[in-house]
């Protein structure tokens, strides 16, 4: 027969029987005899080569795979097994609030200042009546001094401020009228004009107090006065007067250069966690909190700041620095152990102190906008426990991997009936979400979801995913399976107790009888070699009447099948490239019954003559003998299989020499 180019055919390792020496049939070999002449006697003689013999049952297929998929149970029927362990799943890591920064800042405002200083102007009587004493007419005068400069600043921008003048007549005449002006000395602005209509009587005082708005004012004042006198009689000019005392009260300042008494500012801050966590209680892991403070004033402050929320051992979480004017201070506080006990669930509250000291008699430029600002960056919390209702937190499942290493060609098989169970033993005090997702090497994919029962402090939870329709991930059964998943911890409504070390674990179990639906699909025979002697050789090279192949197979499958034997000159070409076909030839299934198993075996022999040529084959030492069976699939049809099913197939040539006597 001619050969077959069978490269680029896929096969799939058979469970095959072991070499086996060749044994040679019915060779009768007589004494060798010089041939005297051309007449002497001759006769035929067969003899036979074996070729296969082969049976495969479908408990040695499975002993052979070494495949734990496929298992026979205490009846010896066959089943698909896949048993499989997820990788415990732990919170560890998961209990997390991102790194987040806030921005605190803190201006001075407005400082109250208060000068203390009074300052007294004196105008004398001659200032209003230069003559003698006597009868003085009615006069009028208008005169100004300059006050003593103020110490206790040199500008002052204010919101509003407060001063106290005080005048007193002592000029020996009545007044009138009177009215004076407060002026700044250096712009000349009339800051401010009071007007005394009724005027003030001989050795009488008047107090009117001064309220400023919105001025900017030097520390440099005069005191500009008109006063009308109805006139009156002076026995004596001495001791006549009227004095002015300006007392600035107390200044809000916005802005300027001044000596600045010690203040406190208190605020408080929050820093809001970017989680969705609302926590009653927690225990911190590991943790840091970096403060980057600066003091943007010509003033040295000092600054506390606390975390109330925040305590371990009893105390606080605080921090104290002395910033100099101008200056910047960072530091790290670690978290560490520290139990968070927030009021509002989801931020961590922050009160900030800064406290300054008075500048005693140094000036000191100063403004509103000046502040101290504090940057916190929080860097990424790991909770080792929350209480409360924690946001759903995504868990991945650990990707598993495994082969299924079915008997070769099964690759097109189409399990039938399987079902699918999924346990998962949840130990978190939260229901969970979960999804799986098993894959096929060829596209297979399935998806399962479930909702899992929460655990409790003292037990896990157990919830069982059921999935009888298995076609999508069994049909054809994959060579390899890879299964993926995530949980999701927590559904953000729900209260419980949750802890880093809580888990989960679950196992995927697939069963099935063996009942497929099989697609057209080729099981390669096991390579054999068989030699044959020097005598044998010479006689098929030129004393070879005829020769032929015997083939007998009896068939217990369930399904049809093809046989083909190789034979080649080349082991490693012997599927790929053979020398010499036989076959194929044609076996049907066993004899079913009504519920598709076999009960009957089918017997097959078949005769194949080969030419002298195909003959020399054998003479090579060694030839290698294999084949295929090939299975046309059950057109769509459930088949069963059971542990007892097999194949037996037995081959050999038989050879017709001639063989002649000396």
């Amino acid at each position: 027969m001619k050969k077959e180019n069978l490269s680029g055919k896929k096969y799939f390792s058979p469970i095959l029987w072991g070499k086996r020496p060749i044994l040679f049939f019915g060779l009768l070999l007589f004494l060798h005899c010089s041939l005297k002449n051309p007449t002497a006697p001759s006769w035929n003689t067969k003899l036979t080569i074996p070729l296969v013999k082969k049976n495969y049952d479908m408990v040695t297929l499975i002993e052979k795979t070494n495949e734990p998929s496929l298992k026979t149970d205490s009846l010896g029927n066959l089943f698909f097994h896949i048993e499989e362990d997820l990788d415990t799943i732990r919170l560890w890591g998961r209990l997390v609030c991102y790194s987040v920064i806030r921005n605190f800042k803190d201006t001075l405002g407005t400082i109250k200042i208060t000068p203390s200083e009074s300052k007294q102007v004196i105008f004398s009587i001659t200032d209003f009546y230069p003559g003698e004493p006597g009868e003085v007419p009615p006069s009028s005068a208008t005169m100004e001094v300059d006050l003593d400069t103020f110490t206790s600043f040199y500008q002052v921008s204010i919101k509003e401020g407060y001063a106290t003048l005080t005048a007193t007549n002592h000029l020996g005449l009545d007044l009138d009228s009177l009215e004076f002006d407060i002026i700044d000395r250096i712009s000349s602005e009339i800051l401010k004009t009071t007007i005394i209509p009724g005027g003030i009587q001989d050795n009488d005082s008047i107090i009117q107090q001064l309220t400023f708005g919105d001025e900017t004012f030097s520390n440099q004042f005069t005191i500009q006065i008109s006063a009308h006198t109805p006139g009156g009689f002076l026995s004596s000019l001495e001791g006549k007067y009227l004095s002015f005392d300006f007392l600035i009260d107390s200044l809000i300042v916005t802005q300027g250069i001044a000596q600045v008494p010690s203040f406190e500012l208190i605020t408080e801050e929050e820093i809001i966690l970017p989680s969705n966590h609302i926590i009653d209680s927690a225990k911190i892991r590991r943790g840091s909190l970096f403060l980057d403070l600066y003091n943007f004033t010509d003033i040295l402050v000092e600054m506390e700041i606390e975390f109330p929320e925040l305590e371990k051992n009893g105390e606080a979480l605080k921090a104290n620095r002395v910033i100099p004017a101008g200056g910047h201070s960072d530091l790290e506080l670690s978290l560490d152990g520290y139990s968070f006990k927030p009021l509002s669930g989801s931020s961590i509250k922050t009160q900030i102190r800064i406290q300054t000291n008075d500048s005693g008699d140094q000036l000191i430029f100063f403004s509103s906008s000046d502040s101290v600002t504090a940057t916190g960056v929080l860097s990424e919390i790991n909770f080792s426990q929350i209480s409360g209702i924690i946001e759903p937190t995504i868990v991945d499942v650990g990707e598993i991997q495994r082969d299924i290493d079915l008997p070769a060609g099964s690759e097109q098989a189409h399990i039938k009936n399987a079902s699918l169970s999924l346990d998962i033993h949840n130990g978190v005090d939260f229901p969970a979400d979960l999804s799986v997702i098993i894959e096929g090497d060829k596209g297979q994919r399935l998806e399962l979801f479930g909702n899992i029962e929460p655990g409790t402090p003292w037990a896990t939870a157990v919830t069982t995913i059921q999935e009888d329709d298995l076609d999508p991930l069994l049909n054809p059964v994959p060579q390899r399976i890879t299964v993926t998943g995530q949980a999701i911890c927590g559904d953000g409504i729900s209260s419980g107790i949750v802890n880093e070390e809580d888990f989960f674990f679950g196992q995927i179990e697939i069963t099935s009888p063996l009942e497929f639906i099989l697609d057209s699909c080729q099981v390669q025979i096991d390579q054999d070699s068989h030699s044959v002697n020097d005598d044998v050789k010479s006689l098929i090279e030129d004393q070879i009447n005829s020769g032929k192949v015997i083939i007998k197979i009896e068939s217990h499958l369930p399904l049809d099948a093809k046989v083909l034997t190789f034979v080649s000159r080349n082991k490693e070409n012997i599927f790929s490239d053979p020398d010499l076909v036989i076959g194929p030839v044609n076996v049907l299934s066993g004899e079913l019954s009504q519920n598709g198993l076999v009960i009957n075996s089918r017997m097959s022999e078949s005769t194949i003559s080969l030419n002298h040529e195909e003959l020399q084959i054998f003479r090579n030492s060694p030839f290698y003998i294999a084949g295929k069976l090939d299975f046309p699939g059950t057109d769509g049809n459930v088949i069963k299989a059971l542990a007892t099913d097999f194949i037996q197939i037995t081959s050999y040539v038989e050879l017709e020499v001639k063989n002649k006597k000396d």
